[in-house]
């Protein structure tokens, strides 16, 4: 398994959210009860389901790293990347979360 291939994936991954945020971007959020789409969701259950799945991601980056053969230092950078961005992603779905909360009080 390639890099290019990983990279094709997260392209279209991508481009599918983006397409969803834009058709979803007026409709109202859900907090509550269980919604398929990410996009419809209010920042608080994104970044509960952001923690949830973070777990998952990191077996699946471990079990990558020794079945695929990403030993190579490239690789080795290219998961360490990988594992970041959900990282980052929990800490900005909590701002927003938190600013959204502070802007409904006031």
């Amino acid at each position: 398994m390639s890099v290019t291939f990983l990279v094709i994936n997260l392209v279209a991954v991508f481009l599918v959210s983006a397409m969803m945020a834009y058709i979803f971007r007026g409709s109202e959020k859900v907090d509550q009860g269980p919604e398929f789409f990410y996009a419809k969701l209010t920042y608080r259950r994104k970044m509960i389901r952001t923690l949830t799945l973070l777990p998952i991601f990191i077996l699946f980056m471990i079990a990558a790293y020794y079945f695929f053969e990403w030993r190579e230092e490239p690789s080795t950078h290219f998961g360490l990347f990988l594992l970041t961005l959900p990282l980052i992603q929990f800490f900005y779905e909590y701002y927003m979360w938190r600013k959204h909360e502070y802007e409904k009080k006031s």
